[in-house]
């Protein structure tokens, strides 16, 4: 049961990474592993718990994340750590009550992280 007044929220993280290919392209697996997701209310001051738990999150795979939080939001803001490197991306300001998947995907030639929301 959800506590009153809570949002809870249960969707698909993806990891993945942009793969330049000319000609013909096999499979190719670069290791851009997410291994930590915080998710906080939009403007918060703490991460709180990492909801991957001990999980990690392969490069290509998908995941569903669910949490139960007592704020009554819809906006929170992500943050995603590489394994690789411990680098972060962060988004701010996400309207979960309105997107059900969430696809990061991360440029290593431009060193840029983007997020696709559907």
């Amino acid at each position: 049961m959800v506590p009153s007044g809570s949002v809870p929220w249960g969707g698909f993280l993806r990891a993945g990474s942009w793969r330049p290919c000319r000609g013909p392209c096999g499979a190719q697996r670069l290791l851009y592993d997410i291994s930590e997701v915080y998710v906080s209310p939009a403007k918060g001051k703490d991460w709180e718990d990492d909801v991957l738990g001990d999980d990690e999150l392969e490069d290509g795979d998908e995941k569903l994340i669910r949490f139960n939080r007592p704020e009554k939001t819809c906006f929170w803001d992500l943050k995603v750590v590489y394994s690789e490197d411990d680098s972060e991306a962060i988004w701010y300001d996400i309207d979960l009550c309105k997107i059900s998947k969430v696809t990061i995907k991360y440029d290593r030639k431009r060193d840029k992280t983007t997020a696709f929301f559907d």
